[in-house]
């Protein structure tokens, strides 16, 4: 068609939401104007209708009012569009019609704002009606008859989770998943008793899951998903024998999977899909189906961090599929990637040391760190459980089985479990008496003469004219001649409950108190983690009113309760010169580039908890009688050839006649690496003591030089 074309410059004018202030182009005639002007400001309001009967016959034949209802409402829905505005720059003209090429300005809350150059076509019929030839450019430009639009969230990686080291804990991926391929198979009986076969898995409910598929007219069914490294080769062989069955690794079913199943399990924690419960919280109400939500552990407490943002596409897709037009995009931002300080090949020897010596027979700790930063290097609470039960997005049928284990094994016994220290608490008593001069290394118990032979190699104490009436301090072979003068270094050595109990009553409960206070034991360590308090009594009048009390709890008995990692911190006095760093477990937080290399967000910095609770004196000369404790007396056990240790043991009773608490507390002084190694044991009385020599001694040894 032949035009007459004229370019005219105008103002530019905005057509807002509630009105109009036009200014059109004054050599196109009234009737043009006016039409376009109320086709504007009807769009502005979203006034469909009014619309759709300024349509051309030829127009409005390719669609009804809904569907035209429909165009607009599913753009702008979509987009979320709270205004719509219209700016004009110019008109085209010719005698029977106009164009106006104007901005389309779709103002968003969410995605901003959309501007779009487009053109509306005024048209004259009949010499007096002026009618829009209107397609869907006109609702947003890029928009064809064909097209239609969809949103869709650019879901975030989850963050992963690595060792000291670098080596990768936790990590995205899939599940190897077999699968039948409905289409392919003739009989579903004999295939599933195959698929059964090669699997070892119920022939019934494999041939449920093909028939269920085969009814809703799917063509795949999942029968079976396995961790990397699950699946056996013969297995797999077999599979592949199978008509219509098939193999995937890389695309059906995502996965959180433990590169070393239960290593760490307490101290990684694991997590499952969110829930509708979840979904009540604030912090969980906008999360998609299907995404992670951190239930214990790092995982738990840096759920935020791993969880990344989503991004979002809006775009038009054609109707055969082949032509998409990108109209916003924000790329998903992935969760940050974790480093621990934990050192996963120390983790693994701990754990396996626990498994060799605990087995069935005890329940129990053990904490690695680095006393001159508070790094812990592996941290095992055992038993311990396999994180890849959750690791697919159902967790495993075992997962129930762990809430009615009567070991506890989802109990992090590191960070919650509280325990009397016993006699590996006496150095922290050691402390109090040196450091206020209230003993010397070389001061004797003044009453060795009042103490008792009570039968079966064990002798008693009580102090004369107390009111304990039949309570005695006890302690085996306390009172040997061959083990000379009941000093301070004998009393360690050997473990000697009558001298730290009348110890504690020559500090006084007030300054017993305060240096409790002093050493930590009246608070929770700062952790990464939730620690439970340290608790010195139940009440501190209770350590002021009862001697007894005061006796008991300065040997580790009593009321004092403590966590085996707060303890293992404790140690580090020992390694740092008197100071006590704070202990921790996150390394660093960082992004992923595009090179899969670590960009770091943030990274812990060592620091100093308690300060100069001790002097290097009193540290030295601690060390000289830890270490000889550990080369010839009860710490024996845990002794290791080419290496000097100094190290403490302890026995705590728990209230009953069945089990007792066993610890071992030591420090790698030379021919390995220096770090602290506590050890906690769980047990039957009498069975704890070996469990915790052979402990420390196979974590000791894989620590040497």
């Amino acid at each position: 068609m032949n035009k007459v074309k004229r370019i005219i410059s105008v103002m530019l004018i905005a057509v807002l939401l509630g009105g109009t202030a036009a200014l059109f182009s004054s050599c196109a005639s009234d009737g043009f104007l006016q039409t376009a002007q109320d086709y504007f400001s009807a769009l502005c309001q979203r006034d469909y209708e009014k619309m759709y009967d300024m349509l051309t016959p030829q127009s409005a034949a390719r669609l009804k009012l809904d569907s035209f209802k429909e165009y607009h409402d599913k753009v702008y829905n979509l987009l979320g569009v709270n205004k719509i505005s219209v700016e004009q720059a110019e008109t085209v003209s010719s005698s029977d019609r106009i164009v106006y090429n104007y901005v389309l300005v779709l103002d968003t809350d969410q995605y901003g704002q959309f501007r779009y150059d487009s053109t509306l076509e005024v048209v004259k019929k009949l010499d007096k009606f002026y009618l829009i030839e209107w397609s869907p450019a006109n609702v947003i430009t890029p928009m064809t008859w064909d097209d239609r639009i969809y949103k869709t969230t650019l879901r975030a990686k989850r963050g992963e989770i690595f060792d000291c080291n670098g080596k990768v804990l936790i990590k995205n991926e899939y599940a190897v998943t077999v699968y039948a391929d409905i289409t392919k198979i003739d009989d579903i009986n004999q295939a599933a008793s195959d698929v059964a076969q090669a699997l070892a898995l119920d022939a019934e409910s494999v041939r449920k899951k093909m028939q269920s598929a085969a009814d809703a007219e799917q063509d795949t069914a999942v029968l079976a998903a396995f961790i990397p490294g699950e699946l056996t080769l013969e297995a797999e062989e077999a599979l592949k024998l199978i008509e219509g069955i098939n193999i995937d690794r890389d695309s059906i079913t995502p996965i959180r999977y433990a590169v070393y199943g239960s290593a760490a399990a307490h101290t990684i924690g694991y997590s499952t899909p969110v829930t509708a419960e979840d979904r009540q919280k604030e912090e969980y109400a906008q999360l998609l189906s299907g995404t992670r939500v951190g239930r214990t552990g790092v995982e738990k407490e840096y759920d935020s961090l791993l969880q990344g943002v989503n991004g979002t596409e809006i775009y038009l897709l054609s109707a055969d599929s082949r032509t998409r037009t990108s109209l916003y995009k924000s790329e998903a931002v992935n969760g940050l990637d974790i480093s621990l300080t934990l050192d996963i090949d120390v983790q693994l020897a701990a754990e396996k040391a626990m498994a060799e010596n605990y087995g069935e027979r005890a329940t129990g700790t053990t904490v690695v760190n680095d006393p001159k930063t508070g790094e812990i290097k592996a941290m095992v609470s055992y038993p311990s459980f396999d994180l890849n039960i959750y690791a697919a997005d159902s967790p495993r049928s075992d997962a129930a089985d762990l809430v009615t284990d009567e070991s506890l094994p989802l109990f992090n016994r590191l960070t919650q479990g509280r325990y009397a220290p016993g006699s590996v608490f006496k150095t922290m008593t050691a402390i109090m008496g040196l450091e206020t001069g209230t003993v010397t290394l070389n001061t004797a118990f003044p009453y060795e003469n009042e103490i008792i032979s009570m039968g079966n190699g064990t002798d008693g104490w009580k102090p004369k004219g107390s009111k304990w009436v039949t309570y005695i301090i006890r302690q085996h072979f306390a009172n040997s001649a061959s083990l000379g003068k009941l000093s301070m270094k004998r009393a360690i050595a050997y473990s000697d409950n009558i001298y730290f109990g009348w110890l504690g009553m020559q500090l006084g409960a007030e300054v017993f108190l305060e240096w409790a206070e002093k050493l930590g034991f009246k608070e929770a360590a700062p952790f990464d983690l939730p620690l439970q308090s340290a608790s010195i009594a139940n009440d501190d009048d209770n350590l002021r009113n009862d001697a007894k009390l005061l006796a008991d709890t300065a040997f580790g008995q009593g009321e004092l309760l403590v966590t085996p990692v707060q303890l293992a911190a404790a140690y580090s006095v020992f390694g740092n010169e008197g100071s006590i760093m704070a202990p921790y477990v996150i390394n660093y937080t960082a992004e992923t580039d595009s090179e899969g290399k670590h960009k770091i967000v943030s990274q812990t910095q060592p620091r100093t908890w308690l300060a100069n609770v001790a002097s290097r004196d009193t540290i030295n000369d601690l060390l000289e009688i830890l270490e000889f404790t550990v080369d010839s007396a009860t710490g024996k056990g845990g002794y290791v050839r080419g290496m000097r240790i100094a190290g403490k043991t302890g026995t705590a009773q728990t209230g009953n006649e069945v089990t007792e608490i066993g610890w071992f507390a030591s420090y790698i002084l030379e021919g390995g690496k220096n770090y602290v190694v506590l050890v906690n044991t769980d047990g039957y009385i009498g069975e704890t003591s070996d469990i915790k020599h052979a402990t420390i001694k196979a974590v000791c040894s894989y620590l040497k030089d």
